[in-house]
C-alpha cells in the first residue's frame, strides 16, 4: 500500500471514529440544559470542574448580553417587542449550542433521559419525542389539542382569581414602608392560598376530564416506549437530616 493510500485509510478511520461518538441528533434535540442547574444533575453526568468552568462562562456571556439589551430598551424608552424576543432566542440558542458542545455523547445521552424524565408523559408534546416513540402525525395533533385545551381551562380559573383579588387589592392604601409591604404580602398570600382552595374542586375534574380524554391517545405502548427513552430512573440523594443538639 502506498503512503498516499495509508494516509487516507488513517484519515477515514479517524473521521469515522469522530462520527460515531458523535452525540446522537435526537439527544441534542431533546436535552434541556436548564436540568444542568442542579448540582446532583451534574454529579449524574460526572461533570468535570473544567466543563463546568468552560458553561459558566458561556452563562455569563448570555447573561451580559441580556443585561445590555435590557439597559437599551429602558434606556430608549421601549418596550419589549419582537426584535427584543428575537434577539432573548437568539442568545439562548447560542447558549444551548455551547453547552451541549461541552459534554460528551454519553453525557449528552445521560441529559435527554432525565430531561425526559422530568417532563413525564408531557414530553410527548415534543414532536421529537412523539416521533421516536411512533405516535402518527394525527394522533400527535389530537393529544396536543386536548393537552391545549385542558392547560387553557385551567388558566382560565386562575386568571378568575387573579381578578377577583386584584379587584379586592387595588382599592387598598398601598404600603409606605416595608413593614406594611410585608403585612400586605401576607394578607394578599392568604387569601390566594384561600380562593384556590376553593378552585381544586373544579380544576381536579378539569385535569381529570383531559387525563381521561389523553388516555385514550396515548397507549400503554406509546408510555412504555417513552419509559425505555427515560432510562435508568434518576433518584437524587436526599439532603442530610440536621445534627441532633445534645439532650434532644
Amino acid at each position: 500500500m502506498s503512503r498516499k493510500m495509508r494516509a487516507f485509510t488513517i484519515l477515514t478511520l479517524v473521521c469515522a471514529a469522530v462520527f460515531a461518538h458523535a452525540a446522537d441528533d435526537f439527544d441534542l434535540k431533546v436535552s434541556n440544559i436548564d436540568v444542568l442547574r442542579d448540582k446532583n444533575v451534574q454529579a449524574e453526568l460526572g461533570i468535570t470542574e473544567g466543563q463546568r468552568k468552560t458553561m459558566n462562562v458561556y452563562a455569563d456571556r448570555f447573561t451580559k448580553a441580556n443585561k445590555e439589551k435590557v439597559a437599551e430598551y429602558q434606556k430608549a424608552k421601549k418596550q419589549p417587542d419582537q426584535a427584543f424576543s428575537d434577539f432573548g432566542m437568539k442568545q439562548y440558542i447560542a447558549l444551548r449550542t455551547d453547552v451541549l458542545k461541552t459534554l460528551s455523547p454519553n453525557q449528552v445521552k445521560r441529559l435527554r433521559e432525565l430531561t425526559l424524565q422530568a417532563a413525564g408523559p408531557r414530553a410527548l408534546l415534543d414532536k421529537a419525542v412523539a416521533d421516536k416513540v411512533g405516535i402518527p402525525t394525527a394522533e400527535y395533533n389530537k393529544f396536543r389539542t386536548a393537552i391545549s385545551e385542558g392547560d387553557g381551562k385551567i388558566a382560565s380559573i386562575k386568571k378568575s382569581v387573579a381578578d377577583k383579588l386584584e379587584k379586592k387589592y387595588s382599592s387598598q392604601k398601598k404600603p409606605t414602608n416595608q413593614k406594611e409591604a410585608d403585612a400586605l404580602r401576607a394578607r394578599f398570600n392568604t387569601d390566594l392560598a384561600t380562593e384556590m382552595k376553593k378552585k381544586e374542586g373544579e380544576m381536579k375534574a378539569v385535569l381529570q376530564a383531559s387525563e381521561a380524554k389523553t388516555g385514550t391517545i396515548i397507549t400503554k405502548k406509546y408510555l412504555d416506549a417513552l419509559a425505555a427513552l427515560m432510562g435508568k430512573r434518576f433518584s437524587p440523594p436526599k439532603p442530610a437530616a440536621p445534627a441532633k443538639k445534645p439532650g434532644k
